[in-house]
């Protein structure tokens, strides 16, 4: 279905009609594109915005992207880092401590320091908040 993020929540002809609306499409326009009424699409629109819990367009779009951007901090992270920079990284994002996450991973509390440090460096990260906004979007990425 295109290269957009799209909810897997959703049906095969709500993913179609979501992958119109935000690109745009009025309700006529997508109708006559999968030959049903518009009222038929507009309670398509209602269905998908209640599954995801948004109101509108605007949202809809919004959401979409988010997940997108999830998905490139997935792969950019599963690529660049390997499992125990992954796991310090996750770990210290989580809120644990340097002396708690050196306690789990048999680390000393210099060595994770370092880790997250050479971590942080590969993935372009500055400070601790943009590890959090990092791997807080990527919650199901795995140690």
């Amino acid at each position: 279905m295109d290269d957009l993020a799209i909810p897997p929540t959703l049906t095969t002809a709500e993913r179609a009609v979501a992958v119109s609306l935000v690109r745009g499409l009025s309700m006529r326009a997508i109708a006559d594109i999968r030959g049903t009424s518009p009222r038929t699409i507009a309670n398509q629109a209602r269905a998908i915005y209640r599954k995801l819990k948004i109101n509108s367009r605007l949202e809809l779009g919004t959401l979409i992207l988010k997940r997108a951007d999830c998905d490139a901090w997935r792969e950019r992270i599963e690529c660049a880092l390997d499992a125990r920079e992954r796991a310090v990284l996750i770990l210290r994002a989580r809120a644990n401590a340097v002396k708690v996450i050196a306690y789990e991973l048999g680390m000393s509390p210099a060595t994770v320091s370092r880790t997250l440090a050479r971590a942080m460096h590969k993935l372009g990260l500055e400070s601790m908040s943009d590890v959090v906004r990092v791997c807080g979007s990527t919650a199901s990425t795995r140690t």
